[in-house]
């Protein structure tokens, strides 16, 4: 198998054992459900959830992802 892409250096520190956890290639060695409860998911930056931009839908739905 290839070797694993590096995780983008602007990513928090939870975030490279949450692509990790993601990109194990045996199934059986991927977390589920349990990925939800990885701090990366858990926890957001507050200045990721400004007033004004949550007003906007369009920028909610890339919130939900963790796009932006």
């Amino acid at each position: 198998m290839g070797e694993k892409p590096e995780s983008p250096g602007n990513l928090s520190q939870e975030g490279p054992d949450f692509i990790d956890h993601c990109l194990q290639h045996d199934p059986k060695d991927r977390m589920t459900l349990e990925l939800l409860e990885n701090n990366f998911c858990k926890f957001g930056r507050e200045e990721d959830f400004s007033t004004e931009e949550s007003k906007d839908p369009e920028r909610r739905s890339f919130h939900r992802y963790n796009v932006i």
